[in-house]
């Protein structure tokens, strides 16, 4: 995706300097994950949110919506999927089963954003980065109309 960086630091040093001043280490991101194996899968997870794109995405080419990554696992069935996982239809899912390492959805619900689990801290990050750290603010055409963009896919 970005070469030999990790997907969560390939946003440039503005989106970097957002993260750092907004977002909290020991609950976003991937950074302080010491198990390799949890850590690829925190970098994949988020990886996924922020390159894969779904039909009605707020950002073109994300399937996150400032940064909720829900439609990344649910797909089309953003209320049935978090009782019945095979309504989980979008983009992410088979990350988001392996990082909340459940294929439960009640228990993908209560990992979504649980800083113990790989899902939980790409979550986190993920919804931060889009708090705060942005993407463009989209006017009713869908065109950028101002705000914050520091984190958006370069």
């Amino acid at each position: 995706m970005c070469g030999t960086m990790p997907p969560t630091h390939c946003d440039g040093a503005a989106c970097e300097q957002c993260t750092l001043d907004n977002c909290f280490p020991e609950t976003d991101g991937c950074d302080l994950i010491t198990n390799p194996a949890d850590k690829k899968l925190c970098e994949d997870t988020y990886a996924c949110f922020v390159a894969a794109t779904h039909p009605g995405s707020v950002v073109p080419g994300r399937c996150t919506n400032q940064g909720d990554p829900t439609k990344c696992w649910c797909g089309t069935n953003p209320t049935t999927c978090l009782t019945e996982m095979a309504a989980a239809n979008g983009p992410c899912r088979d990350l988001v089963v392996a990082a909340a390492k459940s294929a439960d959805p009640g228990t993908i619900n209560l990992r979504f954003v649980d800083p113990g689990f790989p899902l939980g801290r790409a979550v986190n990050l993920s919804s931060c980065r889009g708090s705060f750290c942005g993407f463009p603010q989209l006017d009713q055409d869908g065109h950028n109309g101002g705000g914050n963009n520091e984190c958006a896919v370069q």
